[in-house]
């Protein structure tokens, strides 16, 4: 149970629009479920506020660790497609057990973050509909927005694919361009910041740690075009450039926002600060919401069309009821997946919604789980690279450094996140990497006993029209 799994080739199960989507979607997913835009609102003030002027430095740091994950990604996304995406990479590489841990820890992943998006989701269009709604709390009728949200979001990717990522896209780039505005009129209003000078005065290398941290929790949904690519058109070149895009696009958000981004005054930093001293409070915090709403509303349906692939996946491989991996006769959506995938994507903001005390402790849980778990499914996919590629004879002594490089620091960050007060609360870490180890664990066992052969089937994949080693390696 515990050897790699083989590498089954799967070109006869039809996927949900299998090779039909074109480069559009495929980055959609990418850049809608890092939510750039969100994450550049915020960093000059999360960042500062630990790092002081060395916050261009977590992000130049944090973008070239995470870099090393994309190079990892990009060994198997050149050569197999998969919508299991990373669970079928590790399972590749590591073996069924490896591979189950990985699903684990994407379900998890994707579903708190998918939660995460949900609660802000609501939170942000309740202050929409009554700007005199009380800060920080949260209830029933939080709840219930984020119901008819859910539905929506549901609705749209049971009805298109193709659609519901375009929508994706077009939220995320608008956010995007939203967020490059207010940077351009904050720099003709104050000038160029002395952060420009990338100095580093005044910073610790303490913050910066917590800051590289910070920066890395920033970026940790590019991964999720990996989910398409037995959708897509051109998989094993289009997966790779969307992945490598989004990565690209919003660490370099995070920079120009880290450089020229207002700072935190007394170490409080506001929203408003983005404005002019003289601009209309309300239009100036609609403006910030409705940009928020829209990265928000883009990385649900990014999200959760990844969680939906790797349900199909999972059930397809007989991991999961063969069920869940029917697809709708004429749109080929996966329907009963995406229905499947509604429990984790709104169960965690629900318990939230009704348990939690305040809005702090709802997305500070949701939050840290989602990373943790997605940074153990990062951890895996790089130690799983090497084997894939030695048995495959395409291994090169740089490559391999690299991936045991990109294993090191996903896990030093998952270390430092269960740190005080590094990373948060550090027993909300430590209990969601219980969860993935042990979850993978029980369900390899129960597989074993009950289906071993679907153990065996973990990590199909179809690999026709895939790069050649040669062109891998020369790129």
């Amino acid at each position: 149970m515990s050897g790699p799994a083989p590498s089954t080739t799967r070109p006869d199960v039809t996927d949900p629009a299998q090779g039909t989507l074109p480069f559009a979607p495929v980055l959609g997913q990418s850049l809608g479920a890092a939510m750039p835009a969100s994450m550049a609102l915020t960093i000059p003030f999360t960042l500062t506020a630990v790092a002081g002027r060395g916050a261009w430095l977590c992000v130049v740091i944090a973008g070239a660790l995470v870099w090393l994950v994309n190079r990892a990604l990009f060994q198997f996304s050149s050569r197999v497609a998969s919508a299991g995406s990373l669970s079928s990479y590790v399972a590749l590489g590591l073996g069924p057990v490896g591979g189950l841990i990985a699903a684990v820890s994407l379900v998890i992943g994707y579903g708190m973050l998918a939660s995460w998006c949900i609660v802000r989701s609501a939170i942000t269009a309740t202050e929409l509909l009554d700007p005199s709604r009380a800060p920080g709390s949260v209830g029933v009728r939080e709840l219930l927005v984020a119901l008819v949200f859910t539905a929506a979001c549901g609705a749209a990717l049971a009805l298109s694919t193709r659609v519901s990522l375009l929508v994706t896209l077009a939220a995320a780039s608008t956010a995007l361009l939203a967020v490059l505005a207010l940077v351009v009129t904050s720099v003709a209003r104050a000038g160029v910041p002395a952060a420009m000078t990338l100095t580093l005065e005044g910073a610790e290398p303490a913050g910066i740690a917590r800051g590289v941290v910070l920066a890395v929790a920033c970026l940790v949904g590019f991964s999720a075009a990996t989910s398409l690519s037995a959708e897509a058109a051109r998989p094993h070149a289009s997966v790779p450039r969307a992945t490598s895009v989004a990565l690209a696009v919003v660490v370099a958000t995070l920079f120009v926002s880290a450089l020229f981004g207002p700072a935190p005054v007394d170490g409080v930093g506001s929203m408003l600060q983005w404005f002019p001293p003289g601009a209309n409070h309300d239009a100036s915090v609609a403006i910030v919401r409705a940009v928020r709403l829209l990265s928000y509303v883009g990385c649900v349906l990014a999200v959760w069309a990844a969680l939906a692939r790797l349900t199909l996946s999972l059930a397809r491989d007989g991991a999961l009821p063969a069920r869940l991996g029917a697809t709708h006769a004429r749109r080929g959506t996966p329907t009963a997946a995406v229905g499947a995938a509604t429990a984790m994507v709104l169960g965690p903001s629900a318990v939230a919604f009704l348990v939690a005390p305040d809005e702090r402790t709802v997305v500070t849980v949701l939050g840290e789980s989602s990373t943790a778990a997605l940074l153990i499914a990062f951890t895996l996919t790089c130690l799983a690279a090497t084997p894939f590629l030695q048995r495959r004879g395409a291994l090169r002594r740089r490559t391999a450094v690299l991936h045991a490089a990109g294993a090191t620091a996903m896990l030093a960050v998952l270390l430092a996140m269960t740190v005080q007060p590094w990373g948060g609360e550090g027993h909300t870490t430590m209990a969601t990497t219980l969860a993935c180890a042990a979850g993978g664990a029980v369900w390899a066992a129960s597989l074993d006993r009950r289906r071993p052969w679907a153990l065996t089937r973990l990590g199909s994949h179809d690999d026709r029209d895939a790069l050649t080693a040669d062109e891998v390696t020369d790129r």
